[in-house]
């Protein structure tokens, strides 16, 4: 290890590094260099000067300055603005010590050398234009090395901005509300070279100190402007927030201004609208789907959740969504489960506080299907043997596992006799077999599923529409002139006369009439479609005799009369 050291008793030592004594910088007057055998130079010095101990001073760091205050000495704005900063040392002081001046970051002074101990510069002295940015650059040496120190731009420049009205564009207490600041900026005595700068920054929040940034920018450019100016912010605003503009010309504070968009509204709630499947219910393409409504005051915003899984309270979220206060409905649209629980929870918020959450929670049922007639009847002409009956119908409920459609006919009102079955789908039918008159043609149609069943018959009568006429009439004379009647039947089960005599020699005409009486009665259950009938009682000289014979069949009746017999005399 080399070591320095100095023989004179006035001198110093000056360590090259304040890590170890490596090496020392002589002071005094004689040096020499030697080696220390022990690698401790103090032992070695001590041993051979022990009445002249020597010491070492060992050096400082770098010296380190810190800006402390600016202002301006003349009048800002101006040539004589003369930018003045002060600073201190926080560590080893400086031995030399220069500055420099920027303007606009350019270089127009310096770098001039200071007295060492130094704390202040200004530039009295300097032209100054009003506009410009100035910024000082110190340098600061000592034995230690040397730091640089640049201090923050101030603009030359007496703009100010002052706060001048303000208004809510939108209306306050709206949701459209346009917070609009207006200000008015100073002139300037000395026009500047270089535009001074209007920028602001937006905050926004529920605080009445907002804190939240919401837009930030320039506004203006321009020196000495002194028309009004202003900002208006055009993005979404809530009901009860805080809005505070700070207003800033050239890099300093103007103003700050914080205004509340104040509503009178209470409240948001929510109350349910209505629920539908959109899809099959207890299928995989249910689609719950809610409304709701909302009242009380106007909500900042909603948000709906869908949730959905087996159990009764589910917790499996499946859909979201969220808008302000006309956000009122929200389906789920993927597959479903049967028998899966569906809830919705709904939440509402603006600036006075919540709503109670609305929640609504529907079960995907697997529904039993249902079967319901749409229509029947013939083709062809009811009651003969082309007649064709036929049914139409229609499947709803819960989907169908399986299908069973059965045919029965005979003369039966409730036939049992089967005819025709299948288990398709089908939702019509027609029979093209043989019909018959008077016969009874019924559908059973069923469709089941896990929970139960749905079904429907429909029974058809083969008949056709009942008719009767007269085909022949007659009456003899004298007491046993035996009138007598053929009647022809179409569809008739049954044909039945009734045979009416006048009460006098005068002819009562029609039936019916009060002018008759019944005097007998006959029946026929097994028509032929030509049925005759003779009276075989005593009959009356002059009377007058009229049949009503009456056609029956299971869909209704006919009639019909023959003319006023008269019974003469032999």
């Amino acid at each position: 290890m080399s070591t320095f050291y100095d023989v004179t008793s006035a001198s110093r030592w000056i360590p090259n590094s304040k890590s170890e004594l490596s090496g020392f910088v002589r002071t005094g007057p004689a040096v020499f260099s030697q080696s220390s055998p022990t690698g401790d130079p103090f032992d070695e010095f001590h041993a051979q000067y022990p009445k002249t101990p020597l010491t070492a001073t060992i050096g400082s760091d770098p010296p380190v300055l810190e800006f402390t205050a600016f202002s301006w000495a003349g009048t800002q704005g101006g040539v004589s603005a003369a930018p003045t900063w002060t600073w201190k040392s926080t560590s080893a002081p400086a031995s030399l010590l220069k500055y420099s001046i920027l303007q606009n970051g350019a270089l127009i002074l310096g770098p001039l050398t200071i007295a060492a101990n130094s704390t202040t510069v200004s530039t009295s002295a300097l032209a100054t234009l009003g506009g410009y940015t100035y910024q000082i650059v110190l340098v600061a040496t000592n034995a230690g090395g040397s730091n640089t120190f640049t201090s923050t731009a101030q603009y030359n420049s007496d703009a100010t901005a002052t706060f001048s009205s303000f208004s809510w564009a939108g209306g306050i207490g709206t949701l459209t509300a346009q917070p609009t600041w207006t200000w008015t900026v100073a002139t300037s005595t000395t026009p500047p070279s270089t535009p001074a700068t209007l920028t602001y920054q937006l905050f926004a929040d529920a605080s009445a100190t907002p804190t939240t940034l919401i837009a930030s920018g320039s506004l203006a450019a321009g020196y000495g402007i002194p028309s009004t100016l202003s900002y208006v912010f055009s993005g979404a605003t809530l009901l009860n927030r805080y809005y505070k503009l700070n207003l800033t010309c050239n890099g300093v504070l103007s103003f700050s201004n914080t205004q509340q968009n104040l509503s009178s509204l209470t409240l948001p709630a929510l109350t349910f609208g209505s629920f539908t499947w959109a899809g099959t219910q207890g299928s995989t393409s249910a689609a719950p789907k809610w409304t709701w409504l909302s009242t009380g005051g106007v909500a900042d915003s909603i948000t709906a959740t869908i949730y959905g899984d087996a159990s009764a309270t589910p917790t499996t979220q499946l859909a979201t969504g969220s808008g302000g206060n006309s956000f009122l409905t929200l389906d789920y649209t993927g597959a479903t489960v049967a028998n899966y629980y569906y809830k919705l929870v709904v939440n509402a918020e603006n600036g006075i506080g919540n709503a109670t959450p609305l929640t609504s929670t529907q079960q995907n049922i697997l529904a039993a299907p249902t079967a319901t007639l749409a229509t029947s009847g013939f083709d062809g002409t009811q009651g003969g043997t082309s007649s064709l009956p036929y049914w139409t119908w229609t499947y709803g409920g819960g989907p169908a596992a399986s299908y069973a459609w059965t045919l029965y006919g005979d003369t039966s009102a409730t036939p049992t006799t089967v005819l025709d079955s299948g288990t398709s789908s089908i939702t019509a039918y027609q029979y093209t077999g043989s019909t018959a008159n008077g016969y009874y043609y019924k559908l059973s149609v069923t469709a089941m599923n896990a929970t139960g069943s749905g079904s429907f018959s429909e029974t058809l009568n083969n008949t056709g529409t009942v008719g009767v006429s007269v085909s022949a009439e007659s009456i003899g004379t004298g007491t046993s002139a035996a009138p007598a009647v053929t009647a022809a039947s179409v569809y008739a089960t049954s044909v039945q006369f009734q045979l009416y005599q006048s009460k006098t020699s005068t002819n009562p005409g029609a039936l019916p009439s009060g002018g008759y009486t019944l005097i007998a009665t006959s029946t026929n259950s097994s028509p032929t479609g030509y049925d005759s009938y003779s009276y075989p009682g005593a009959t009356i000289v002059t009377r007058w005799y009229r049949y009503l014979i009456t056609a029956t069949n299971s869909l209704g009746s006919a009639t019909a009369q023959t003319s006023s017999l008269q019974c003469n005399s032999a």
